[in-house]
């Protein structure tokens, strides 16, 4: 019997607590609907707030004196919003109190409405603070960047015409190409207007094939292959003529945050392809990577580097009709 009393002691315990702690979220949620109710005790005699008719003029509440539904049926909805101010939830708690947490950036609205692009507003975009949280990998990063500064060469360049320039002149093979063909989307972003220090014309599909890429290309190389917007079959097609299997789709993400805004603030000029049909706005190109010959990140040590980074890029877009490509 002095068993039973104890369990039965117990049990009273485990059950006294459970009504407190009841009782302690009901008189909080009293004090959140006295809080959000302008010390009103009961929300549901708050008065509904105003009502604005879609298209203009006044129009009375539906269901109210004198509103259309006390005469022919249902009267017109109530906006969204409207209905927010209007309507209390089950739990006796006023709307608006779970109202304040359905605001949000909408980054997609702020697109239309001033032309910049929701991809501006990430953070850590520049390559130096990528890493700032992540010391082993930062210096790693440093680390590979002074081996590239020994080894790089300078920059060289041969100004000559592709469609009768001979390659194989050049008497020697690379081991990374990169190549960025003047694509026909190019000319079209511009509509045909003047853009200084661009040429913008363009090749066909035909004039690429004839180029000889694998001829200068070593038996273990990698090729880079700008292909715009809407090349990637294109470019598919040139790599695997050129003897190269393709291996990553890097995507170049353009941001515009320093674009020049007009007077309604407003984007002025930006690189749009007229008369496109996609579905989608366009704010990216590709960049496919090709492999030819047998390489193995174990052996090939000298060629293959580890790398910490991904296959997006996240630069700013240059000017108006420009064709450079982030470094």
């Amino acid at each position: 019997s002095r068993d039973r009393r104890r369990s039965r002691s117990g049990h009273e315990k485990k059950k006294r607590k459970k009504g407190d702690r009841g009782d302690g979220h009901r008189r909080r949620g009293h004090e959140e609907v006295a809080r959000y109710s302008d010390g009103r005790p009961n929300a549901s005699n708050a008065p509904s707030a105003p009502f604005y008719p879609p298209f203009g003029g006044y129009m009375p509440p539906p269901g109210g004196p004198g509103s259309w539904s006390s005469h022919h049926g249902p009267g017109p909805m109530v906006p969204y919003t409207q209905q927010l101010a209007c309507r209390n939830s089950d739990d006796g708690v006023d709307v608006k109190v779970s109202a304040k947490f359905l605001m949000r950036n909408d980054y997609a609205q702020n697109f239309i409405d001033t032309g910049l692009r929701p991809q501006n507003y990430i953070r850590d975009l520049d390559y130096a603070n990528r890493y700032s949280e992540y010391p082993k990998i930062e210096r790693l990063i440093k680390l590979k960047e002074e081996i590239l500064a020994k080894r790089a060469t300078p920059g060289m360049s041969l100004k000559c015409d592709l469609k009768t320039f001979d390659l194989s002149s050049l008497g020697t093979k690379f081991d990374v190409l990169l190549v960025d063909p003047p694509w026909e989307e190019y000319a079209d972003r511009v509509a045909g207007m003047y853009v200084p220090d661009e040429d913008l014309s363009t090749w066909n599909i035909d004039d690429l094939r004839q180029l000889k890429v694998g001829d200068v290309a070593d038996s273990q190389s990698f090729l880079f292959l700008w292909c715009g917007e809407t090349h990637l079959e294109h470019g598919r097609e040139l790599m695997k003529r050129w003897g190269f299997r393709r291996v990553e789709d890097i995507c170049w993400v353009k941001t515009n945050r320093t674009a020049q805004l007009g007077e309604r603030g407003r984007v002025r000029r930006s690189n749009v392809m007229y008369g496109d049909t996609s579905l989608l706005q366009r704010t990216k190109e590709h960049c496919i990577v090709g492999v030819k010959g047998t390489l193995k990140r174990s052996v090939d040590t000298h060629f293959l580097h580890a790398n910490c980074d991904v296959d997006l890029i996240m630069e700013e877009e240059k000017g108006f009709g420009s064709t450079l490509k982030p470094s």
